[in-house]
């Protein structure tokens, strides 16, 4: 990147990688988008930002009541106990892990050989090597092996 432009070098490391990289982030940050919020609603309410106060907070009221109504729909007619987003991912995990070889070495610890690699499984403290299963707490495709 610095060979781009010299100054995001050291914006970065003054920042500290805490900013930047997800792993050493020092709170849960899970596994969504950081756009701005702001932008997404300005483009959804175009038109009615051309309109008095009072008719754009309605226009906004119908849009946030109707947003939330979809998604309450939604989420009622899905039968996982998650969200159909990490029920796709798991399966897809679940797939990738029938091709694993999976080697018990306590109760809860395992090694997981996939594609010449070795990964070290803890199921008690949910930790894998691949740090998937740590940052994003959905379990990763060794975790399910």
């Amino acid at each position: 990147m610095s060979s781009l432009n010299p100054k995001i070098k050291y914006y970065l490391l003054e920042i500290g990688p805490g900013r930047w990289a997800r792993c050493l982030y020092p709170r849960r940050r899970y596994n969504i988008q950081t756009s701005n919020i702001a932008e997404s609603i300005n483009s959804a309410i175009k038109e009615a930002r051309e309109k008095p106060i009072l008719k754009l907070l309605d226009e906004l009221r119908k849009k946030f009541q109707n947003w939330f109504l979809e998604r309450s729909k939604l989420a009622a007619s899905t039968f996982y106990p998650v969200t159909t987003w990490a029920h796709k991912e798991m399966r897809d995990k679940l797939e990738k892990a029938n091709y694993m070889e999976v080697e018990q070495l306590q109760t809860n610890t395992f090694n997981i050989k996939y594609n010449q690699k070795t990964f070290f499984v803890d199921l008690e403290k949910r930790t894998c090597t691949c740090r998937q299963f740590d940052l994003d707490e959905i379990p990763c495709s060794h975790t399910i092996a």
